[in-house]
């Protein structure tokens, strides 16, 4: 017998379930379901205190690895390079005597007189200490960059104001200055931050000690000739001062031609592709007159217009250009946009080179663009400018080169914008205008472009029995960067549903269709998903105050009443008015029966029961409405009724207004038939799960669910008053897609007929006794949790810590580290490792005062330790606190208890954990968070639990039931030591991807 897939894809969990398809393929019965979660967290591969993708701090974590190694090659080069030539003394001991000298004194001296070469070499060797910042192109709209230069400025300024020659003479008075008054108020030589929140006061360039080397070598050249030539110093200032060459961050590829990269925001024709698409695409909204889009001439008209703005243009003032009444609006406008941007880059850069850059061709200034985009550095830019650009001279280059650039790339390349401008400039399309029937020429829209040119990004995928990787799909390649998709928590579940999908093929063969439903926060971009929490936040604000109302008023706190009061109050105040008759909706009067909530698009012709095709209304204008179109209930679209109906509508609820015209129904239909809207989900991360899946049951037997039934279809099948529910936890994700299963054509369409003439009285079931058998079935399932075996995370704490032997009042303490003096806790001050300092820190903090000339303290700790060896030859050493453990191996002593010891990550990365396969121990298992285990309880029943904490200073496990939601609070854990895990028949569970048990 054949079946359907049904999918619910959650940013932590996949449920799914299959049912069984008759002749006619409707649904007849729940085969099996089941639900996969792969992150204990809200949402997979990110951090749950933030909400920050994990890949942004092992990024972070890698840069500062990459800068740390790159600062010591080039400290060992640069020292080679020095001995070679003489610079530094080649034994290490002659080094280590040149290091008394004073570099500081060295560095001013070098500029104006001749120093031993050993003493030059010091001098430059201290350059490479602090060699100042060099702001990448890709930096210059980082804050941290502006904060940067800023301080550069400042220092800049103040060498000028002390006329010192170089930044390494500046330097000098300072720190002739400190060993002078080691006592008085002291002037800091090194450039570090104000406080936690502030930079630094200054901060050098590289160009500052790249004039300082140059300065050094022409002074030294004068009394040393043979030995300071321009060759070595070109070496020494390559090593010294030269930048690797930053990553280039990944691209995506265009949407018509996968071989090709994304174009740049950053191009002229990529700000003009933009603008035609925007014009192209508004349509007026006339009322009664309906809706029509731009004429050439208005098209041109506004683009002329926005052309010359340099700020956004509004919707307003496009109206008044055109001159169209303020009784019109654009749709644009209704969806909450305000105006259109001009082409900020274009306005810059003409404002730099003035007639010039308007008399190039676009090509041209493409070129030119590009260089500013793709330049790594701003020397490298101005090389290249006045290469090319021969007519430019400094001023303009040094504009050019702090201009701000438009972040981001557009979806199509290049060469695709080339072809596809001409179309959108000259090409044009007839159109009726429904009101006059009179034809007229519109400019031809992006996707109108697209056919002409014979493109389509629909692409049909290659059909394989097995889902492959996402990454190896051609069709959904082109929307992925660096073989990836962007959202981590995406990433994740595409992979796992690969897992489910291919496990599902393998036992039961392949689906007849598949109904897959995304949650909304996978479809949504982190900006719009927190701007869309922040508007859930006050959403539940006001509705604890209804709530609260009703209380007040004696009134059930029902979800009819608190809908009622919502509606209520999108209407404005002081004009509460029903949209059918304009009377007044006093609050008080919303609950005596005289009020009702009407679907303003009847529920017969479009299943929509959200808030936005609900309105209130007089019950006497409801029981005429009811389960007809606004236009066919109150006359036709000329009667004064519906005129008076189209007015309160713009003036009351503009977001909603649309939903009122006559041709309503039509335009919801523009993105395809109304009820099978419900299984067409048109957003970007939809149509690509949505084509993944294609890869094993094409198209249109494959389709993606908006989601927008389920909730109601749960009461209205009965699934929400089940007696059990309240128990499912996880197995929810499995019910949802039991309900995405069971959804066609044929189940909407039955739906929607129980509508006909009003409010239906009940919603058929997909089959008799579809809830009774989903509860039964969800009583069975065992939940399928992914184990967490990777070795991922910090591997120890960032102090780094010194190995001590110190004792404090008879406490022995074995770690010692650095710590500021301006955050010591009284906790850090009662262990200084220095008595005399220890007390006198004390008796400043009774009397609130601090001790002057006080940085740094060291502060005594315990804890186990990781040693760390670096240095020459492993000479040095450093100890960490490991960050956190990777599993627990549990092991039988010869006395027949189990006995437990945690391995860290760090020893799991290094392989060092325990392996102890002595006979006196007998390894029993190991337990990773995340994996099953299977206990036996007092009275013989068999449960299945997920460990989620590993407690080794206790010698205990936390374990929650397999199906619990998350996040746990610490009285939420069966807390089971490991001698207590022997008593309860403890055995890893071998639950597969399907939720099935593979062993006892």
């Amino acid at each position: 017998m054949s079946f359907r897939l049904g999918l619910s894809i959650t940013p932590k969990a996949i449920g799914w379930c299959l049912v069984d398809l008759d002749a006619a393929g409707r649904a007849t019965s729940i085969r099996d379901l089941g639900t996969r979660v792969f992150s204990p967290n809200d949402a997979a591969g990110r951090d749950p205190a933030n909400g920050e993708s994990l890949a942004a701090q092992r990024r972070e974590a890698r840069r500062q690895r990459r800068r740390h190694k790159r600062r010591r090659l080039r400290k060992r080069q640069l020292m080679r390079l020095l001995i070679k030539a003489g610079l530094m003394p080649a034994d290490e001991g002659g080094r280590k005597r040149l290091e008394l000298l004073d570099p500081y004194e060295l560095r001013a001296r070098a500029v104006t007189e001749a120093l031993s070469p050993h003493e030059v070499g010091r001098a430059v060797f201290h350059l490479g200490r602090r060699r100042g910042f060099k702001s990448g192109r890709m930096e210059q709209q980082d804050s941290h960059s502006t904060a940067r230069r800023e301080a550069a400025a400042r220092l800049e300024t103040a060498i000028e104001n002390t006329d010192a020659p170089t930044l390494g003479a500046f330097l000098a008075d300072r720190h002739r200055h400190n060993q002078t008054n080691r006592q008085g108020k002291t002037m800091p030589v090194r450039f570090r931050p104000r406080s936690e929140s502030e930079g630094p006061l200054w901060m050098p360039r590289r160009d500052m000690t790249a004039a300082e080397l140059a300065a050094i070598w022409m002074e030294q050249r004068r009394h040393r000739p043979e030995i300071f030539t321009d060759s070595l110093h070109g070496r020494i200032h390559a090593v010294l001062l030269d930048q690797a060459a930053p990553a280039r961050a990944p691209v995506g590829r265009c949407r018509v031609r996968p071989d090709d990269e994304q174009a740049s925001r950053g191009l002229p024709s990529v700000e003009t592709f933009e603008l035609l698409c925007q014009l192209a695409s508004l349509e007026l909204d006339r009322g009664t007159a309906g809706y029509r889009r731009l004429r050439v001439d208005e098209r041109n008209c506004l683009r002329t217009l926005i052309e010359e703005r340099r700020g956004t243009v509004g919707f307003p003032a496009m109206r008044k250009r055109l001159g169209i009444s303020d009784t019109c609006r654009f749709t644009a406008e209704r969806q909450g946009l305000r105006g259109i941007e001009p082409p900020r880059l274009t306005h810059r850069l003409g404002a730099i080179l003035g007639p010039r850059w308007h008399s190039m061709p676009l090509a041209t200034q493409n070129d030119l663009a590009a260089l500013l985009v793709e330049a790594e550095d701003d020397e490298t830019l101005t090389g290249h400018l006045r290469e090319r650009y021969g007519w430019l001279d400094e001023k303009r280059c040094a504009k050019l080169a702090e201009l701000s650039l438009p972040g981001g790339h557009s979806a199509f390349g290049r060469a695709a914008i080339d072809e596809l401008l001409p179309l959108l400039e000259n090409q044009t399309i007839e159109r009726t205008d429904p009101d006059t029937g009179r034809r007229y020429k519109s400019p031809v829209t992006l996707n109108e472009a697209l056919a002409l040119r014979g493109w389509t990004t629909d692409t049909d995928p290659e059909r394989h029995s097995r889902l492959p990787p996402y990454g190896d799909v051609a069709a959904i390649r082109g929307s992925l960067v660096n073989g990836r998709v962007r959202d981590p928590s995406l990433h994740v579940a595409l992979g796992q549903l690969r897992h489910v999908v291919n496990a599902l093929i393998d036992f039961h063969g392949a689906p007849e269709g598949i109904v897959v439903e995304i949650d909304r926060e996978l479809k949504l971009s982190r900006q719009a998903l927190l701007k869309r929490r922040s508007a859930a936040r006050k959403a539940k604000k006001s509705e604890a105050a209804h709530e609260a109302w009703l209380r007040a008023q004696g009134l059930p706190e029902s979800w009819e009443h608190r809908l009622m009061l919502r509606l209520h109050d999108e209407l404005p105040e002081g004009r509460k008015l029903c949209i059918y008759t304009g009377r007044a909706l006093d609050r008080a009067n919303l609950f005596d029966g005289t009020v009702a909530v009407d679907h303003i698009l009847p529920m017969a012709l479009t299943l929509d029961d959200s808030l936005a095709n609900k309105v209130l209304c007089c019950r006497s204008a409801w029981a005429v409405k009811r389960g007809q179109l606004v236009v066919e209930a109150f006359g036709g679209a000329s009667s004064a009724i519906f005129g008076e109906i189209i007015a309160r509508a713009d003036a009351l609820l503009p977001d909603k207004a649309w939903r009122f015209r006559p041709d309503a129904l039509e335009r919801l239909g523009k993105s395809g038939e109304p009820l099978l809207r419900h299984l067409a989900d048109r957003q970007h991360v939809a149509r690509m799960v949505r084509t993944y899946l294609e890869t094993v049951c094409p198209f249109p037997a494959t389709v993606a669910s908006t989601g927008r039934l389920r909730r109601w279809l749960e009461h209205g099948w009965g699934i929400a008053d089940l007696p059990e529910r309240q128990d499912w936890g996880l197995r929810e994700h499995a019910a949802d897609a039991a309900i995405a299963a069971c959804l066609d054509g044929g189940i909407l369409q039955g739906i929607a007929a129980a509508f006909e003439g009003g409010a239906a009285s009940t919603i058929p079931e997909p089959f008799s006794g579809f809830s009774a058998q989903l509860q039964d079935e969800l009583g069975t399932v065992i939940v399928s949790h992914r184990p967490d075996h990777g070795v991922s995370g910090a591997l120890h704490r960032e102090t780094a810590f010194g190995q001590a032997n110190d004792e404090i009042d008879g406490k022995r303490f074995n770690l010692v580290t650095r710590k500021p003096a301006s955050s010591l806790s009284a906790r850090d001050i009662a262990r200084i490792r220095d008595p005399a300092l220890r007390a006198e820190l004390s008796d400043a903090r009774e009397k609130g005062t601090a001790l002057a000339g006080i940085r740094h303290v060291r502060v005594l700790d315990l804890g186990d330790t990781i040693t760390v060896r670096h240095g020459p030859d492993g000479r040095f050493e450093k100890a960490f606190q490991p960050h956190g453990n990777h599993c627990i191996s549990i092991f039988e002593r010869p006395d027949g208890r189990w006995e437990g010891r945690a391995v860290t990550l760090f020893e799991a990365a290094r392989h060092t954990g325990e392996r102890n396969h002595a006979e006196h121990r007998r390894p029993v298992m190991r337990l990773h968070k995340g994996d099953m285990l299977r206990l036996s309880e007092e009275d013989g029943a068999a449960t299945f639990w997920v460990v989620r904490k590993l407690d080794p200073a206790n010698n205990r496990v936390g374990l929650v039931a397999h199906h619990r939601i998350g996040p746990f609070p610490s009285t939420a854990y069966r807390q089971v030591s490991y001698n207590g895990l022997k008593a309860l028949e403890a055995a890893l569970a071998g639950i597969s991807i399907l939720g099935k048990t593979s062993r006892g």
